[in-house]
């Protein structure tokens, strides 16, 4: 019995020591450090805009004070998304859902028009797609805009526990977790944002027959690793890396996108659940397809993937806004804060093209 138990100490523990050293080691050097993928981010734009308690409403949103029950004479657009839609990169007045409100009402109209912003950083498709069902309709909109993100297929299910009513689940609420983990103190987990992972990477041939090689560890577990192991990043990052130089893993956001990968599975039967919801009501719904703030030139790579969305958004019956074309040609610097944001301009460059989309496309408003 002692034999067996000095060999199991004896197989178990140098591992575990040569693992711990290697930790040590790149946390001292500094390398892999931590980008915030499933709690508050650690190193946000160098653009942000702090935000003020008075730029919150009583339901937890970054928006103007909204009655539940709208007046006859208002014509209501709910806008709902990530941290784009939420204004992460600008002032309050500057996001685009708020500009969108001063262009309808400043047009002549005899109606009033409101557009309520109900996003919060780090929401995906399936977030936004419960949120309106169990609360968004609730405000009895004319018009839902959803400001999607080529991140937005990202497979991070609402947990069981979520509440969207809850001021716990909140733009007011993430913000101040926010703040709380600047000044060093314990913030509860959020949804994952994870394009603040790593910059967007330079495009690779998309083939229909190459699929991502996924590590076979639960999802939860990825997660916390990801979060607190400088090692099992390093070790990711050569393992991604291995399988590109293989071509055996498409460069993100393409994995995302394979015609049998599970994020783009569950994404579009979001989307096709929100269009036929919203069709059974009679509500226009509009689809904003925002692009990654990079090569905005003649190589931007992810066009494909702009078409792919505004494919199954227009099947589901959406009005379909993409962006990349008002974008493209342009220096990224001139619309962008950084590579996943617009600044200023962008968002007016937004605020214009859906302003312009929805007296084309949304009898409602014409």
């Amino acid at each position: 019995m002692m034999d067996i138990f000095f060999w199991g100490v004896l197989l178990i523990v140098p591992p575990v020591l040569v693992l711990g050293f290697c930790e040590a080691g790149l946390r001292i050097s500094g390398i892999m450090e931590p980008s915030g993928s499933t709690y508050v981010q650690q190193n946000p734009p160098p653009v942000e805009t702090d935000t003020r308690p008075n730029e919150f409403n009583a339901a937890g949103w970054r928006d103007k004070e909204r009655m539940p029950k709208k007046d006859p004479r208002t014509v209501r657009l709910l806008g709902i998304g990530d941290s784009i839609t939420y204004g992460w990169s600008v002032h309050f007045n500057q996001i685009y859902l708020s500009l969108l409100e001063d262009m309808l009402n400043k047009q002549g109209s005899e109606n009033r028009f409101e557009v309520m912003n109900a996003s919060v950083p780090g929401w995906n498709i399936l977030y936004e797609k419960r949120f309106l069902q169990e609360i968004g309709l609730s405000y009895e909109p004319d018009v839902v805009i959803i400001g999607f993100c080529l991140n937005d297929a990202e497979l991070d299910q609402p947990p069981e526990k979520w509440d969207p009513a809850s001021p716990a689940w909140t733009a007011k609420s993430w913000t101040e977790d926010r703040r709380r983990s600047r000044s060093g103190q314990t913030v509860m987990p959020i949804v994952s944002d994870s394009i603040h992972h790593s910059p967007p990477p330079k495009a690779q041939p998309v083939t229909e027959d190459r699929f991502p090689i996924r590590i076979p560890l639960p999802y939860e577990l990825k997660n916390w690793a990801s979060d607190h192991s400088h090692l099992y990043r390093f070790l990711r990052w050569g393992y991604d890396l291995a399988l590109k130089r293989l071509g055996l893993r498409l460069a993100y956001p393409f994995t995302l996108y394979g015609e049998n990968a599970e994020e783009w599975r569950s994404c579009k039967t979001a989307l096709y659940e929100i269009g036929y919801t919203m069709k059974q009501r009679k509500i226009p719904v509009v689809l904003v397809i925002f692009p990654f703030f990079t090569e905005l030139d003649r190589t931007y790579p992810w066009e494909e993937l702009h078409r792919k969305i505004a494919a199954v958004g227009k099947e589901s019956s959406m009005a379909v806004v993409d962006l990349l074309p008002y974008f493209k040609g342009r220096h990224s610097e001139e619309v962008g804060a950084d590579p996943y944001y617009p600044n200023a301009t962008g968002h007016c460059i937004a605020a214009e093209a859906i302003f312009k989309m929805l007296h084309e496309q949304v009898s409602i408003l014409r």
